[in-house]
């Protein structure tokens, strides 16, 4: 839940582990501890016996939507150049902030695979990258930073730095194979191994 909440409030930021020292928060003071509190206490003010879709999904689902509604919230109000930079839909009775709002273009199970890869794959490359090698790694798949944009901090070529980047990123898929964090969720969402 906290991935999301970050990749949704901070989509250009790399995403940082709970407790860190400082904490990121958009304007009007929510942060996403804040949010994150508020996305747990819907999650377990959620009726049981409406459950259609597994914890996991329904929390990322939640979070996401909170999220959503703390942007929205703190950019209300907001103009620029003449025109409300916020679009709000008005068929919607609704916030989408709110549990029952969805957003149609929301795969809550997708985004929940895809952080919960994310997380492994972190935890991966912090066991079996050099601290160099997984700061071009994280710049360049998580951060979109260009090759030849990184060559000069390194003192190497941008070729150079692709190839470092396509080691590193071999060496995670090897590792991501073989773990079984990452193969749980991966198995678990994607139709499993059959093994009879």
């Amino acid at each position: 839940m906290f991935g999301t909440i970050q990749k949704v409030m901070f989509p250009y930021r790399r995403p940082r582990p709970r407790g860190a020292d400082t904490e990121l928060t958009v304007v009007g003071g929510a942060s996403a501890d804040d949010v994150l509190q508020e996305a747990l206490a819907g999650l377990l003010r959620y009726d049981p016996n409406k459950l259609k879709e597994s914890w996991e999904v329904l929390g990322t689902r939640i979070a996401h939507n909170k999220a959503v509604g703390a942007l929205r919230t703190a950019t209300k109000g907001r103009v620029r150049g003449g025109m409300e930079t916020d679009i709000v839909s008005l068929d919607s009775g609704k916030e989408l902030g709110d549990e029952g709002a969805e957003d149609p273009a929301f795969d809550a199970e997708a985004e929940y695979i895809a952080v919960a890869q994310q997380q492994a794959l972190r935890r991966l490359a912090e066991k079996i990258l050099t601290p160099r090698d997984r700061e071009i790694y994280f710049r360049v798949h998580y951060l979109g930073v260009k090759l030849v944009d990184l060559a000069p901090k390194y003192n190497l070529t941008a070729q150079r730095i692709g190839q470092i980047y396509d080691g590193s990123a071999e060496k995670l898929l090897a590792a991501a194979r073989e773990d079984p964090d990452f193969l749980r969720v991966s198995d678990s969402f994607e139709g499993g191994h059959d093994d009879e």
